[in-house]
């Protein structure tokens, strides 16, 4: 599994840590109940994976070139400050808004979660293979996204539908690229046996 780590997208772990980290402190400080619970899941799902890749990349001396790399650690390093001057900011109410301001902010992070596997496209269009775009969490983000939007054009609430609507755009052009350019098997490495 280790091995494995060339295909995983630092953009996309980093977002999503993001994203849950604006969600749970909106969630917590607004307050809005609803949004902590899944999101909390998420942002330690997202500390656990960061911990694991790095750990991986550092195992197999990766950090100097491909997607592991002195740029992914500083955007890691971008990312969970932002995390922490996010709760700060919230936590000793510096403005009267402050969660609001977080909240907005959520609305900005989940958008780049949506687009984040689409950061590898270049990769995508020129090994014509969708090898580093993930189906699952492409097509989770379809529906969750799709059913975000709808709930929030019933409520007539902008901030939630503008983004989802969004969201739902970038994982249908995420399917989209997986069905035109199926992704190839993955080359075996010298010491791991194919399944």
């Amino acid at each position: 599994m280790p091995a494995k780590i060339k295909f995983v997208n630092p953009a996309s772990i980093l977002s999503l840590h993001a994203n849950c980290a604006a969600q749970v402190i909106y969630g917590l400080y607004r307050p809005v109940p609803a949004a902590v619970p899944a999101n909390l899941f998420g942002l330690v799902a997202s500390i656990y994976y960061l911990g694991t890749c790095w750990y991986s990349a550092w195992r197999l001396d990766a950090l100097k070139s491909g997607a592991w790399s002195r740029s992914a650690a500083l955007a890691t390093i971008v990312t969970l400050s932002i995390s922490m001057c996010m709760l700060s900011y919230a936590a000793l109410q510096l403005h009267p808004e402050a969660a609001e301001h977080v909240g907005h902010l959520a609305l900005f992070f989940s958008v780049c979660l949506f687009a984040a596997p689409l950061s590898s496209l270049r990769s995508v269009l020129r090994d014509r293979s969708s090898e580093l775009l993930p189906m699952l969490p492409s097509l989770l983000g379809l529906l969750c996204s799709g059913c975000w939007c709808y709930i929030g054009r019933r409520h007539d609430s902008k901030p939630l539908w503008v983004p989802n609507f969004i969201g739902f755009l970038l994982s249908c052009v995420q399917l989209i690229l997986i069905g035109i350019f199926p992704a190839k098997k993955l080359k075996t490495l010298p010491g791991e046996t194919s399944p």
